[in-house]
């Protein structure tokens, strides 16, 4: 179940990114980052999931970090 809730987040996530602007839906990418701390993961892995996912529209390490 926790994959399968993994694979729609990032599904959501990189699926909201605009199209003129580039830029990811802040509240989504919050719900994502807070989603991934509940479940355990540290926050280099998170980090490393959102660039894995987002690329160069990925949220810098020092924003997930606060």
């Amino acid at each position: 179940m926790c994959r399968i809730a993994n694979v729609f987040f990032l599904q959501s996530l990189s699926g909201s990114k605009s199209g003129d602007m580039g830029e990811v839906d802040n509240i989504k990418t919050r719900a994502v980052i807070k989603f991934f701390s509940l479940q355990g993961k540290a926050l280099k892995e998170i980090h490393a999931i959102l660039k894995e996912a987002l690329g160069e529209h990925a949220p810098l390490y020092a924003t997930s970090k606060n």
